[in-house]
């Protein structure tokens, strides 16, 4: 299956990288901002679930959280939803959190069917350019 791989250098250490990716307080910093009403609901442990999803942009994502390894590893599964019905799915998703000095390579590596690879590297792009900006 094709892969959406992007990466970013996050100016904390990785247990603030892994917040930032697992707290939903954190994720709306640099997730969606741009639409307020972005609900981000998250169990980050294996077994749990996740959903965000925005009303004004009218999609989200969801899916079960496969691996969650504090603060090293995080495995999805990624279901995209078009106006809350589910469009597409499950794909794997896996971030990695490695230390870089006194920052944290940020990866994401999407597994995805061909067509999806453009529209969904260029939405990690987009989140991954906030999220490189992140202060503690």
């Amino acid at each position: 299956m094709p892969e959406v791989i992007v990466e970013t250098l996050v100016p904390l250490g990785p247990d603030g990288a892994w917040e930032a990716w697992t707290r939903p307080d954190r994720l709306a910093t640099w997730w969606w901002p741009m639409f307020p009403d972005t609900v981000y609901d998250l169990d980050a442990r294996p077994g749990g679930r996740y959903r965000f999803e925005t009303a004004t942009g009218g999609f989200g994502a969801r899916g079960d959280v496969v691996v969650a390894d504090r603060p090293d590893r995080l495995v999805l599964t990624w279901t995209w939803l078009d106006h809350g019905a589910d469009d597409g799915g499950p794909d794997p998703v896996t971030v990695t959190f490695a230390p870089s000095g006194a920052e944290t390579l940020v990866r994401v590596v999407h597994e995805t069917a061909e067509e999806n690879r453009d529209p969904y590297a260029e939405g990690w792009r987009d989140c991954f350019a906030r999220l490189g900006t992140l202060v503690g």
